[in-house]
């Protein structure tokens, strides 16, 4: 098991008698994420199952997805709220993001749709640098607990907590020299087992095209990605324990060069569609 508390010491030694400042992980902003770009204040995106007719394909109902979400922005492209939907087009909780002074995220405050709080999570940081995460449920009562400690320039570990209890085990995250996430490889408390392990493999322009999981419950999984002339996700290929996968995403594009219609094919076959509304400031 790699020691990695040895690697503090030097690192102490360099800010104590240098000018050294903490290096801080890349983040990705968030309209990336939703492979968004211009000034755009919201986003609702509507998934739709494809069945087949003597036609072609037609959308037939609204598809139960976690993609079923509604987004707004502020002027920075940070996401502001996060509304979520059922299969019947009614909203089943949102979520609101809160920013300090400094630019980086606060809190987040779950609600149910009744309206009830149903999870908070709070982050404080030391240097800009995430120092804890803490989550709490709708009664207050600690659910989860994040602790981060930085080695060198490449390397983070996470400390778990969960609802108040002595550590549950922990995460071990690497870095490239951009700061982008490499690994993220998590333990059991003793540092005795693996319990699951990510990598990513970003090409030149700093997207993912290779990412691989393997997990004790989930077995593993090779994910190979492409991308298109607009920068978007075109074919995916999908390996793993229950066999091998094939999707491609097919778009229809807006002035702005965003997409706002998405189909994806799974082994050449159509069997979904996504539909976005873009709303652009002035």
């Amino acid at each position: 098991m790699l020691k990695i508390d040895k690697i503090l010491f030097p690192c102490a030694l360099l800010l104590a008698f240098s000018s050294c400042r903490p290096w801080t992980p890349a983040s990705e902003p968030d309209m990336v994420q939703y492979e968004l770009k211009g000034n755009i204040s919201s986003m609702r995106n509507t998934v739709y199952s494809l069945d087949s007719t003597s036609n072609g394909y037609v959308a037939s109902r609204i598809e139960p997805s976690l993609d079923n979400i509604y987004i707004e922005f502020d002027e920075l492209g940070r996401k502001t709220l996060l509304r979520r939907y059922n299969s019947r087009n009614e909203p089943t909780g949102s979520e609101t993001f809160t920013y300090g002074k400094n630019g980086l995220l606060k809190s987040e405050k779950a609600v149910s749709a009744s309206g009830d709080v149903t999870e908070t999570t709070t982050y404080t940081y030391r240097n800009g640098r995430l120092h804890s995460l803490t989550v709490r449920d709708g009664l207050d009562s600690l659910r989860k607990r994040e602790e981060y400690r930085y080695f060198g320039k490449d390397s983070v570990k996470v400390t778990l907590n969960l609802s108040g209890k002595t550590d549950r085990g922990y995460r071990i995250l690497a870095y490239d020299s951009k700061g982008r996430n490499i690994s993220n490889r998590m333990y059991s408390a003793d540092g005795e087992k693996v319990l699951s392990e990510f990598r990513n493999v970003y090409d030149s322009t700093g997207r993912v095209i290779n990412a691989y999981t393997e997990s004790v419950l989930l077995g593993r999984m090779d994910i190979s990605t492409t991308y298109d002339e607009n920068g978007f996700r075109s074919e995916q290929h999908l390996t793993g324990n229950r066999g091998e996968t094939s999707l491609r995403y097919t778009f229809k594009v807006d002035k702005e060069g965003n997409w706002t219609e998405r189909i994806t094919e799974r082994n050449g076959t159509p069997i979904r569609l996504e539909i976005r509304e873009l709303k652009y400031r002035d």
